[in-house]
Order: structure tokens, then sequence, then C-alpha cells
């Protein structure tokens, strides 16, 4: 696949494709004109870099998991594995809770303000407004 091509399936731009490339996220063959010749393997490698920048992955992060997932099965590849995976998980837990508090405020004031044409609403919500101050992990 050509650039153009990959960058459509995928959405990201061609910058972007080749920035992936300089960090070497990916490793596009050359073909006889030197043009990039992006493989099946490069498209998943960048659906997989796609999806865990959607959940706040570094790219630093991302490099990590992609040398693992093409490492061989090893002892030192299980323990390297298991730690980023605990790392991670108890990140994205404490994600879900500022997540889950944050919904339940706006639930609150959502319902205020659809249940009333008072001006009052204010007293109600700045309260509310208030508790994001103690959301941030």
């Amino acid at each position: 696949m050509k650039i153009k091509e990959i960058a459509t399936l995928t959405k990201l731009s061609k910058e972007t494709i080749r920035y992936y490339e300089t960090l070497h996220l990916i490793k596009p063959e050359r073909n006889q004109n030197g043009y990039r010749e992006y493989s099946e393997s490069d498209l998943n490698d960048l659906l997989f870099i796609i999806h865990l920048k959607k959940i706040n992955f570094s790219l630093e992060d991302i490099s990590l998991l992609l040398k693992l997932k093409k490492q061989e099965t090893s002892l030192s590849c299980k323990e390297e594995t298991l730690n980023f995976l605990r790392h991670h998980i108890k990140s994205i837990r404490s994600d879900l809770t500022v997540l889950e508090n944050s919904l339940t405020i706006f639930e609150q004031i959502e319902s205020i303000v659809s249940t009333s044409d008072d001006k009052t609403d204010e007293e109600k919500i700045i309260p509310l407004l208030k508790r994001f101050e103690g959301v941030i992990s």
C-alpha cells in the first residue's frame, strides 16, 4: 500500500504516519523507486497505535507494547508485560473513577437545568461545579 491508501484507511495524516516511522513504531519497506510500501502488518500496527492513543497511552508506552508484541515469549517478556499491564490497569481504573465522578456531576446539573426555569438554579449548580475541584487525580 502507498501512504495515501494507508492514510485513508487509518484516517491519519501522511505526516503522522511518517512521524511514527521516525519513531520506529512502523517500518515500511521501500520499493525500487524508494517509495514506502506499507504492509498489512504496518496497517495493523497503526490501528493498534490509534487505539492506544485513544486511551491516552504515550508513544513511549506504545513503542514498548509493539516491541513486546513482536518479541518471542520468554520469562523476561512475561515479567515486563505483567509490570506494564499492572501499571496501566491502575492508571485506567483511576481515570475511570474521575470519569464516573464527572458523569455523576454532569447528570445532576442536567437534571437541575432540565426541570427548572428558575434563576436560583445557579445556587444549586455552583456547588456541583465546585466538586470538579476534587475530581482530578
